[in-house]
């Protein structure tokens, strides 16, 4: 898991639900930096630092932020709250998928040799 997978990832949870696209950015950004930055700008730095500095900058940022600048919409709600009912799942009403129809068998063009 890397930094850019925290928005993600939390983003799923209902608990993150006021972390909106700011925090989401800002954590990546913060996330990368810390990345190039043990990675790349610093000599001598242990890999256990190496691997989680950038996901734990990008958590604590997305989570803080998520606090501190909430995001919450009243659409934004109605659309999360539809994506876990039972009733506004795709396979339900107009959103359902239509099935594919039969598919025909492509054959080889023979050609000459020689």
């Amino acid at each position: 898991m890397g930094p850019i997978a925290i928005p993600f990832t939390l983003g799923l949870l209902r608990a993150f639900r006021k972390s909106g696209p700011t925090a989401a950015l800002v954590s990546w950004a913060a996330g990368l930096f810390a990345f190039r930055l043990t990675n790349y700008g610093m000599d001598g730095v242990e890999l256990q630092i190496q691997i989680v500095s950038p996901v734990a900058t990008s958590l604590l940022l997305y989570v803080l932020i998520g606090f501190v600048r909430p995001e919450d919409t009243p659409e934004r709600d109605r659309v999360l709250d539809r994506l876990h009912s039972d009733a506004g799942g795709p396979a339900s009403g107009a959103g359902a998928l239509a099935e594919p129809g039969p598919r025909t068998r492509r054959t080889p063009v023979r050609q000459p040799l020689g």
